[in-house]
Order: C-alpha cells, then structure tokens, then sequence
C-alpha cells in the first residue's frame, strides 16, 4: 500500500486539532472498569493543562487510588487521543511515558501552544 497524502493530512489535522473534526472521533477500548473510568478522566483534562494521579483518583473517589490510576494510565493504548501525556507526578516529575520523556515532554508542549502562544506561531 502506497502512502496517500490527501486522505492521511485530514486525519492527522482531525487528531492534533479535534476543532477542525465534523464529527467526534470514536474509539471502542476495552479495560477493566476501573481502567475505562481513569480513561474518561483523563479525557476531562483540558489541553494545555497538567494534572496529577493523585488529583485523578481523587476525582474518582479514593484519593488513595494514585498508584492505581497511574497503572492505568500506563494501559492507555490510545495514547494522545485518550492524553495520558497529561498526567504528571504529584512533585512535578513527568515520569514515564511509552515513547519516552523527551517526547511526552514535545506533545506537552504542542498541546499547550494555544495556551501559551510564541509570538509567530500561532494556528
């Protein structure tokens, strides 16, 4: 199969800017309960901010569930569109990512661009 320009641009425009998306993205997950909760959360956190485990669990019911939900943020196999990129540790720590620090770091980044614009580079 032969790369094809015009139909993977509007998909790529669709993930890293869902304003541009006629229609909501769909994804079908499949986790434990518990696993699908955490998910959902983290698809309350607003682009351009951070959150904690802790501040996650707490939104759950059992501030005491940190490490647990940190477990499940580490299943999230849709990272990006599910953005487990934008949970940090409670002492500001980025901690792990699948694709490493330096690129959780980089989509930090990118997702905050509209929150904090460089003169220049704005959408």
């Amino acid at each position: 199969m032969e790369w094809n320009t015009d139909v993977a641009e509007p998909v790529a425009t669709a993930i890293t800017d869902p304003s541009e998306l006629e229609t909501p993205l769909r994804a079908l997950v499949k986790g434990t309960d518990f696993q699908v909760r955490v998910w959902r959360a983290l698809l309350q956190i607003p682009p351009g901010t951070l959150t904690t485990y802790g501040t996650i669990a707490e939104s759950l019911g059992d501030r005491r569930a940190a490490r647990a939900v940190g477990s499940a943020v580490g299943q999230n196999r849709l990272a990006y569109l599910i953005p487990c990129h934008r949970v940090i540790r409670e002492t500001g720590v980025f901690g792990d990512y699948r694709w490493g620090p330096a690129r959780k770091k980089a989509i930090v980044a990118w997702d905050s661009r509209d929150r904090f614009p460089i003169e220049g580079n704005s959408r």
